[in-house]
């Protein structure tokens, strides 16, 4: 895993072309995000989760695959429902009602109002128990992701909130986050090589 945040030596590694793709798909000094082969992003925090939304209808074809893991769809809607509004309010600038020009700003920018750019594979996972991120912002974006014809599948634990501790859980997530990778990375990259 190479991690982005802050000053990493994991960044040195890249070639200047990479850095310039990761530099683009960057959220902030406190993100990490997951790349491999450039092909997929994958999240490792909530405001990452909310960049593949926001990236699966921005990112021109430079992804063949998503993984999102309890992220923010509808950043209205979100803002309603979570049990802490600390951090939509320092993140967002506030509520969506607020002049404020960061609220303004982000609320403009949610994800959910991009979905009919949507054309890649996005995988979801959720937790029922998660209170912070309720799952339906998970289950709105798996919608969208149906109703557009997006290939997409929605894992959601109900006995699990926003990170997976069961180990029964972890299994199936593990099994089911390399397997999304598989059917649409592994045969891609065969593909390209027999051309």
């Amino acid at each position: 895993m190479l991690n982005f945040s802050g000053n990493n030596e994991d960044r040195k590694k890249l070639s200047p072309a990479e850095k310039e793709d990761i530099t683009i798909h960057m959220t902030g000094n406190s993100t990490t995000i997951i790349v491999i082969h450039m092909t997929t992003l994958l999240p490792h925090s909530v405001r990452c989760s909310e960049a593949v939304f926001f990236l699966a209808g921005h990112h021109q074809k430079r992804f063949k695959a998503f993984i999102a893991h309890c992220g923010m769809f509808n950043l209205e809607s979100m803002y309603g429902a979570t049990e802490e509004l600390w951090f939509p309010n320092n993140d967002l600038g506030g509520p969506y009602w607020s002049d404020d020009t960061t609220a303004q700003r982000s609320y403009a920018n949610s994800p959910h109002k991009f979905v009919k750019n949507w054309d890649t594979p996005i995988l979801i996972f959720s937790g029922q128990g998660d209170f912070r991120i309720p799952y339906t912002e998970s289950l709105q974006a798996f919608t969208a992701a149906r109703l557009m014809g997006v290939p997409s599948r929605l894992v959601s634990f109900e006995d699990e909130a926003h990170q997976i501790f069961k180990p029964q859980n972890s299994l199936v997530w593990n099994r089911e986050f390399f397997g999304w990778l598989d059917k649409y990375l592994k045969h891609t990259e065969t593909d390209s090589a027999q051309s």
